[in-house]
């Protein structure tokens, strides 16, 4: 395994004894002893960086997917695909009990004409990572906002407008992907704040599904993975192995005049995330145990991210 400091790495894997297997950590300088015998690689995700950092540390090429591949992969990445697919996931499902719509703009009039349109809206870069990329507009933009949707525009051509929802639940459904083909890991119930990542539950699968199923029916939430698995297996570049969730959540529905929900619809695309998640570390961690709930969350310190996991009481 690959880390910036095998013997930090080495300390504070011990607290999670446990749930880890044995395994050798490296740190880059030290990659040319153990080339001869990698056969493959298997990244947390893809990118242009990643690839030439592992070129530079001697991994051969024919080990590192191709700079085509990995373009392919980078658009994929991003939310303007994230929107687009899931019009086509909403179509192909074809059921009442799915929302949600997300617009691509690509300058300010049309961006605050979509805003206008909303009301309330999120505005998400095309490509960021734990929350920093998402910003909440009520009404008009100022011109802090205006000055940020700008920047991001210039920076990456565009950014998606979503309308504002009333959020119950987050959860995502996490795939595997070897050689082309598409398999269904599993449900990953999440947490976050500011939206950016917290924590998750560590349960057994059942448990996750009678959660859901509070607010969505069984089937509609098939139907959707049934989707996803032909729908994203069709994008991938041939021979791409890796791994991907896909962000969902449940959304509360009002009467005009109701402070409580009159019902629950799924969005079931929020956004893809092409690489391996926190929710794929939830299923291994949480493999063949039904019996005790756990939380798994993380905590930053400012220097820091630092892994807890403790029973639910």
């Amino acid at each position: 395994m690959l880390v910036d400091d095998a013997p930090a790495a080495l300390l504070h894997v011990g607290r999670f004894s446990q749930y880890a297997h044995r395994v050798i950590f490296v740190e880059k300088k030290d990659v040319w002893k153990y080339v001869d015998n990698i056969e493959a690689i298997e990244p947390w995700g893809w990118d242009l960086a990643l690839a030439f950092q592992l070129r530079q540390a001697g991994i051969p090429q024919h080990l590192l997917p191709p700079d085509d591949e990995l373009a392919v992969l980078r658009k994929l990445a991003s939310r303007h695909t994230s929107a687009a697919v899931l019009q086509i996931l909403k179509a192909n499902v074809g059921n009442k009990a799915l929302t949600g719509e997300s617009k691509y703009v690509e300058g300010l009039p049309e961006l605050k004409a979509t805003i206008a349109e909303y009301g309330q809206a999120v505005l998400k870069a095309p490509w960021s990572s734990s929350g920093r990329g998402i910003r909440y507009v009520s009404g008009e933009l100022d011109s802090l906002m205006e000055n940020w949707a700008g920047k991001v525009m210039e920076r990456q051509q565009g950014l998606t407008v979503e309308p504002y929802y009333n959020k119950v639940k987050d959860f995502a459904m996490e795939f595997s992907v070897v050689n082309g083909k598409v398999s269904y890991c599993g449900l990953s119930v999440f947490y976050t704040a500011k939206s950016a990542y917290t924590g998750n539950v560590l349960t057994g699968e059942e448990d996750k599904k009678a959660v859901l199923e509070q607010y969505i029916d069984p089937i509609v939430l098939e139907k959707v993975k049934d989707a996803i698995v032909r729908l994203i297996g069709e994008m991938l570049p041939a021979g791409y192995c890796g791994a991907f969730g896909v962000d969902m959540m449940v959304v509360a529905c009002h009467s005009n005049k109701q402070t409580e929900p009159s019902g629950f619809l799924l969005h079931p695309m929020v956004e893809i995330n092409l690489r391996r998640t926190m929710g794929h570390v939830a299923l291994s961690l949480s493999s063949g145990s039904t019996d005790i709930k756990r939380v798994m969350r993380i905590d930053y310190d400012g220097s820091h991210y630092r892994l807890h996991i403790n029973k639910i009481r």
